[in-house]
Parts: C-alpha cells; structure tokens; sequence
C-alpha cells in the first residue's frame, strides 16, 4: 500500500510521537505535540526551556512525496535556539526515502539522534529505544 501525506502523518507519525512523548514524560520532560494535514511537530521542554521541536511535513516533488524532517534546539554553549535546514528523512548520501519506506522505529530513532537532554549530568542513552516501547 501507498501511504499518503495524511494517512503517513496519522498512520505513523502520531504513533512514533506517542512513543516518543511517553519516554520524555518519564523524564519529567513537558511534551506538546501539534497535528496538521501536511505536518506534525513535537516539542519537549525542561524547566521551561526548549530542548527541541522536531518537525516532520512533506514535500511533493516530480519524483513522489518525502517526508522532510527539521529540528529547532537549545544550544546548551550559547542560550540560542538554532534551528536545523529541513532535510528528506533517509540517510545521507541516499535517495530520500519514500513514505511507505518510513516506519514509526525510523522517527523514534531519528527523533531521539537528534536529541540532546537540556542538562549536561544527562545522559542521551536513557532514551534510546528499548524493545516494547513500539505500540
């Protein structure tokens, strides 16, 4: 089956952010996700602070439509928001890959990649995926 814009954003985006939300609530993170037809976002916060808004829309080309991935971050050096180019979802170098290719795992990996804790005595490693946390 081919996924559409909207059946991709419902199907598997909102999924993997649930998944994604349950693992920062768990540390102690304010989780707020947004929902349009072309795009969702999800933001964590810590001690009223951005820690990253990741942004998922599509982008409709000659070739299909991708998923286009961009990300806003505290950096922790300088205070700034820095915000991220948005790129096709898919590894670098290669085509980008096609909705039906994206799977919910794909976003939680490439969410929590992108991640980084708002406090240096963290660690990233607790949020990697363990198995069970996929719907």
């Amino acid at each position: 089956m081919i996924a559409t814009g909207d059946s991709f954003i419902s199907d598997v985006v909102m999924p993997a952010f649930s998944v994604i939300r349950k693992k920062l609530e768990s540390k102690k993170r304010m989780v707020a996700v947004d929902r349009e037809t072309s795009e969702a976002t999800i933001i964590s916060t810590y001690h009223a602070q951005l820690e990253i808004r990741y942004t998922i829309g599509l982008e409709t080309t000659a070739e299909g439509t991708f998923a286009v991935v961009s990300t806003t971050f505290r950096d922790p050096l300088t205070g700034r928001d820095e915000a991220t180019q948005p790129e096709a979802f898919g590894q670098p170098g290669e085509e980008p890959a096609s909705l039906s290719e994206v799977t919910e795992e794909d976003i939680v990996s490439d969410f929590f990649r992108n991640y980084k804790p708002a406090t240096s005595s963290e660690e990233s490693e607790g949020y990697k995926l363990q198995p069970g946390d996929l719907l």
